[in-house]
């Protein structure tokens, strides 16, 4: 590796770890917005109709309806004339100008002509493209790696990608080798190596391979996180692993997600605590309750906030 490369690499290190410590705020009194650094310094005064988060050195701006980007300085690199614009993601922005859609680059080139009806950002190396009603994927050059034949599609995640012909929705890989049949009403992308999958009206899950590994007979049901789902039936709701076998009961009204061990229920109007077993340890007795965090949860009893422990005994936070 060269110097000049070196001197790049780092440069762009220092501009990445700087842009993190730079917080959106709004001036109130203008609704104009601008940035802040940790200390609450003002870095980028507030003058912008809107801004987004810093990603990849580069926010999105924009100013009298045009968007554009500048750097952490405040420094507008990407002229403000685009209709829309997406964050940087593998060094790639999707921007809409004239009604079209492209791809430009930290510099402001434009990568990837701007023809495009829609776009979504790049995953796994791939954009998800429309053209003429139909999506296909393209690689981070522009070439089109996945023929525009879907009628939808959604960004890779765990390696596959959803896509939906005739009204039916099934999985592709990168090569566009169909994983698991297109057959099924509606879809979510993979989590944790499942996927939600709605057939007849009812939700179930499917692993990667297309095996059905809980069959479709919920009414509603959550994206796996930490090896649990949120299912609902009959209007009640519970907790499933990813075996399928219910952690917690479908027998509650509300429920929140594991936190610390323990999961805020609610049943005929009243909030309580569980454990990972399904356990009451701590009763359905307040009117609202919040999850666990270091040790502690915020709850509402007789019209008064009060912060308890993980026994149920009011601490002197609150």
């Amino acid at each position: 590796m060269n110097k000049t490369v070196v001197a790049l690499t780092l440069c762009m290190a220092v501009l990445t770890g700087h842009s993190q410590n730079l917080k959106l705020y709004m001036d109130q009194n203008i609704h104009k917005f601008g940035f802040k650094d940790t200390n609450g310094k003002t870095i980028i005064s507030a003058k912008y109709d809107y801004a987004g988060e810093f990603k990849e050195g580069l926010a999105a701006v924009e100013l009298d309806s045009k968007y554009g980007f500048i750097n952490v300085a405040g420094k507008e690199i990407i002229p403000l004339k685009y209709e829309e614009t997406y964050n940087f993601n593998y060094g790639r922005a999707a921007v809409k100008l004239n009604g079209k859609w492209g791809f430009i680059d930290s510099h402001g080139e434009e990568i990837i002509p701007l023809e495009y009806d829609s776009v979504n950002e790049f995953s796994d190396g791939l954009a998800p493209v429309k053209l003429k009603n139909k999506y296909g994927f393209i690689d981070k050059l522009g070439k089109i790696i996945i023929p525009l034949k879907y009628d939808r599609v959604t960004n890779f995640s765990e390696k596959l990608a959803a896509v939906k012909l005739n009204n039916k929705w099934g999985f592709i890989d990168y090569e566009n080798k169909l994983i698991i049949p297109i057959e099924y009403d509606s879809v979510d992308s993979f989590y944790e190596g499942l996927a939600s999958v709605k057939l007849n009206g009812k939700y179930g899950f499917i692993n990667k391979l297309g095996n059905v590994t809980i069959p479709p007979k919920y009414d509603a049901v959550d994206r796996y996180s930490k090896g649990f789902s949120e299912v609902k039936l009959n209007k009640k709701r519970g907790i499933i692993d990813n075996l399928g076998k219910e952690i917690i009961p479908l027998k509650y009204d509300q429920v929140s997600s594991f936190s610390e061990g323990l999961i805020a229920v609610k049943l005929n109007g009243k909030w309580g605590f569980l454990d990972m077993s399904g356990i009451e340890v701590i009763p359905m007795i307040y009117e609202k309750a919040s999850s666990f965090l270091k040790g502690v949860a915020n709850v509402q009893l007789n019209g008064q906030f009060l912060t308890i422990d993980k026994t149920g005994k009011k601490t002197k936070q609150h």
